[in-house]
């Protein structure tokens, strides 16, 4: 491609010179990129052009699609804020993600309009329903035209919690103000058929229960609104028992001292993430043991990154008492156990190990 590179020592983003006016071109929604790229570069063939087009619309990997309004205007009232459902064509999304929106940058609605960056979540599918808030502070409503872009989506490699601590309040004699909010008890009554769902949390609604007698269905129910803390909200929400906590009994003690396996360079900013979102949730926590074992990357089927740990040598140390129905002997146990069953269901608890 003829067109003036800048070469230097640093990596940056945008290696050509004017990059910003090409992407302008490139990812406006023109009928015909090609035609408009050689008529910018006198002399430049077809073959050329499209390597261009190519690159400005695969360099930012982060993108993922605009966000514009329904087909209607949108109506601000003065002094309020709104927020405004866009639906966004994603493309295809394995699971839920975080996403930033980022207002556009040429702010194509009303002066005064005030539209900041916010951290979203879209859900699994290629197509999503997302709410972008709008704060109009004049004293007049203000008219968002139909179709207009409010900005774009990107995606989130990680996303780090700022602990915030709220002003202690205090009382005429010094003492400090317990800061807790009492919630009175609600309870759950299921009317009938009409309104089978009533008192499901929104986070398990669509659990199928096709398959039920309208008895066990009756009883699933139930068991829903009583249990419901015992399910998931999201894919971070694993959950916690903090007064189980297991020792592992080691044969000797002789720590177990296994080299680093050296992480490929590609995976850095891949594993630098991940880990430091393990970290944020409190799923991990920073180790000052002289036992270590090597980390191994595996791509899960979905092509996400998995972190394995080789404690192959740490289980030879382990007494039998800490593996309990290893092998053979513990699925003859499940099989016994599950023998004669029309369901039956798998559990998973997180437990600290000391």
């Amino acid at each position: 491609v003829r067109v003036p590179f800048l070469v230097t020592t640093e990596t940056i983003e945008h290696p050509v010179i004017g990059y910003n006016v090409i992407e302008e071109i490139v990812t406006n929604e023109h009928n015909d990129l090609l035609s408009e790229i050689q008529s910018s570069f006198v002399g430049l063939d077809n073959g050329a052009a499209q390597a261009l087009i190519n690159f400005v619309q695969s360099a930012d990997s982060d993108y993922l699609c605009n966000v514009k309004t329904s087909k209607r205007d949108v109506v601000i009232p003065s002094g309020k804020q709104v927020n405004i459902q866009c639906r966004v064509n994603t493309g295809p999304i394995c699971g839920t993600t975080p996403v930033l929106f980022e207002p556009d940058e040429t702010m194509p609605w009303p002066s005064c309009l005030e539209i900041n960056e916010t951290l979203l979540t879209v859900k699994k599918g290629k197509t999503n329903f997302i709410e972008v808030q709008a704060n109009n502070p004049t004293n007049h409503d203000i008219v968002i035209k139909r179709r207009t872009v409010l900005g774009r989506l990107q995606l989130v490699r990680s996303v780090t919690a700022i602990p915030v601590k709220l002003r202690e309040e205090t009382v005429e004699n010094g003492s400090q103000v317990d800061q807790t909010c009492k919630v009175s008890e609600c309870s759950v009554a299921f009317t009938n058929e009409t309104q089978p769902m009533v008192g499901i949390p929104d986070h398990i609604k669509n659990i199928d229960l096709k398959g039920l007698t309208p008895e066990q269905r009756s009883v699933a129910l139930r068991m829903l609104a009583q249990e419901a803390d015992a399910f998931s909200q999201n894919d971070d929400d694993i959950g916690c028992i903090p007064d189980l906590k297991v020792t592992i009994k080691l044969n000797d003690e002789t720590p177990v001292q296994k080299n680093y396996t050296a992480v490929p360079r590609p995976l850095y900013p891949e594993v630098k993430s991940y880990v430091e979102d393990l970290l944020n949730k409190n799923f991990i926590r920073k180790s000052t043991s002289p036992y270590s074992s090597p980390v191994v990357c595996v791509r899960k089927k979905d092509q996400t990154l998995r972190l394995c740990i080789d404690y192959r040598e740490l289980n030879k140390k382990a007494s039998q008492i800490a593996t309990l129905y290893t092998g053979s002997k513990r699925h003859l146990t499940v099989l016994g156990e599950i023998h004669g069953s029309q369901y039956w269901t798998k559990e998973k608890h997180t437990i600290k190990v000391l």
